[in-house]
Formats: structure tokens, C-alpha cells, sequence
């Protein structure tokens, strides 16, 4: 087999090696999943905090850490994935692009759409891959909104407003100001403000919590028995260590969900697992 054949061949067969530029929560989140997949490796990692660097390199201890952009490119990545603050996407991304290097790049590409436009130029220039996460698009929720949109269900739509609020707090506060007259301002976080407040900024706003049902955990716990489902567990607690569990929660950066036992595992007790939640 001739020498550029045998190049090709290696290419077509071994996993791609990414750099990952930012591994703070959403970045580390990231590469983990990347990584569970098994579709590529972590060849390097760079970061400005080097404690989010040694978490990141915990996942793969075999990764160099980059102290920059360009020391992660000249790692020999195949592809960057990019989780940096939203200012420097853009400039970051043309970077890589111009290096050969594809690009995966958090929300958003771009400040302007004109800015975005120039990333887009870029890839094509240079022609490589440019993706940007939009990961809302494959949840089951946005999915049924789009069949209903396409369905003609929802009527005629101008424009489509919202702010899906997960922290509430300060968050929330500030997020009044951001929605549009007759925009809809949905949280999980906090109940509904009093009527004042939510009729002196014209928005609907909405509070969804969810309610124990008896019926649908029947069927999740057959779900997770039968493998079909994969809970993903950071700490189990006995009860007695409740205050420690809702310490850990509140300090946030868990992978996954903190359990409480509430009984011990026994013959004919079961789990007795009661999930606190990562917040």
C-alpha cells in the first residue's frame, strides 16, 4: 500500500483526537460524555483555572494540558471543542479553522449575527467541519413543539419568546427585564411572583414543578430494571447525613444526582433510595 493510501486509510480508522478549549462545568460536562461514547479521544486540554484543568485531566490522564490556543493546536488535533466565554468564540473558532482544525463550539458562535457569518466564511474557506451546540433541538420537549409548529397547531407563529429559568434568585430578578410584552417566562426554580410583578411587565409567567405520580415511577423503575434507562448517581447518603447531602448539593458542580437512603437494602425492603436531587 502506497504511503498517502496508508494515510488515508489510518484516518478513516482511528478515533479523531480533540482539544477541549474551556472545561469549566458545561466543558467538562462535555468532554465527559465525549469520552463515555467512545467516538474520540482527549488529546489536549487548556483552560484559564488550572483546578478545572486537573478535573478535566482526571477524565484523560493522558491529555496534555495546553496553557493556550495555540499550544493546544499544535497538540495535532484533529477538531477543538470549544466551551470558553461567549465573547471569544468567534475569534477563537476562525483560529482553529485556519489551522485546519474542525470546530465545536458552545452557544453562541457568535455577539452578531455578522460576527457569526464571518466563522461560517471561515469554515468554508477552510473547509472543515463547523458545529455549534444547539443541544436544546434533541430534547423530547423542543422535538413535540416542532411537530405541533409543523402540524399548523399553534396557529400562525410571528415570533416566540421565552426564558427557561433553572437557578432562580437573582436570575430570575434580572430575566423580567429580558422577555418581550407578551412573552412567557417559564421557571422550575421559584414559585409564582405576586400578580403586581407579573402584570407590570406584560409577561405570562409559569411555574413548572413536578408532581410525584405514582403510576409513571412504576414504569421508570421498570425502565432502569430492564436497562433501559441509566440513572446517573454522584453520592448516596443515609439519611442521617441529610445535612451533608444538602451541603453538597448546594456547593453545586455534582455529576449527577445525591440520593438519600432512607432504608437500608434488605430482604423484602428494596432500595430504599429517595432522590434529593443535584441542587
Amino acid at each position: 500500500m502506497s504511503e498517502a493510501l496508508q494515510k488515508i486509510s489510518d484516518a478513516a480508522t482511528r478515533r479523531p483526537r480533540l482539544g477541549f478549549l474551556g472545561v469549566g462545568w458545561i466543558g467538562r460536562h462535555r468532554m465527559e460524555a465525549i469520552l463515555a461514547d467512545g467516538c474520540a479521544e482527549a488529546a489536549a486540554i487548556a483552560d484559564a483555572s488550572p483546578e478545572m484543568c486537573e478535573a478535566a485531566r482526571a477524565l484523560a490522564p493522558e491529555a496534555e494540558v495546553a496553557g493556550s490556543l495555540e499550544e493546544l493546536l499544535a497538540a495535532g488535533v484533529d477538531g477543538v471543542v470549544i466551551a470558553t466565554p461567549s465573547a471569544l468564540h468567534a475569534e477563537q473558532a476562525i483560529a482553529a479553522l485556519a489551522r485546519g482544525v474542525a470546530v465545536f463550539c458552545q452557544k453562541p458562535l457568535g455577539r452578531t449575527a455578522a460576527e457569526a457569518r464571518v466563522v461560517v466564511d471561515a469554515a468554508r474557506a477552510a473547509d472543515r467541519l463547523l458545529a455549534v451546540d444547539l443541544s436544546y433541538r434533541f430534547t423530547a420537549g423542543m422535538q413535540a413543539i416542532r411537530e405541533l409548529a409543523q402540524a399548523g397547531e399553534l396557529g400562525r407563529i410571528y415570533a416566540v419568546d421565552l426564558v427557561f429559568d433553572t437557578r432562580g434568585g437573582d436570575t430570575l430578578r434580572r430575566s423580567w427585564a429580558v422577555v418581550k410584552p407578551g412573552g412567557v417566562l417559564v421557571s422550575i426554580v421559584s414559585p409564582p411572583p405576586p400578580p403586581e410583578v407579573v402584570q407590570g411587565h406584560a409577561v405570562r409567567f409559569v411555574w413548572f414543578a413536578v408532581e410525584p405520580n405514582r403510576d409513571e415511577l412504576v414504569q421508570i423503575g421498570a425502565l432502569i430494571d430492564g436497562g433501559q434507562l441509566r440513572p446517573i448517581i454522584d453520592t448516596v447518603f443515609p439519611l442521617a447525613q441529610a445535612r451533608q447531602a444538602y451541603e453538597q448539593a448546594t456547593r453545586g458542580h455534582t455529576r449527577g444526582k445525591i440520593v438519600l437512603r432512607v432504608v437500608d437494602d434488605g430482604p423484602g425492603q428494596g432500595s430504599g433510595h429517595g432522590i434529593a436531587g443535584d441542587r
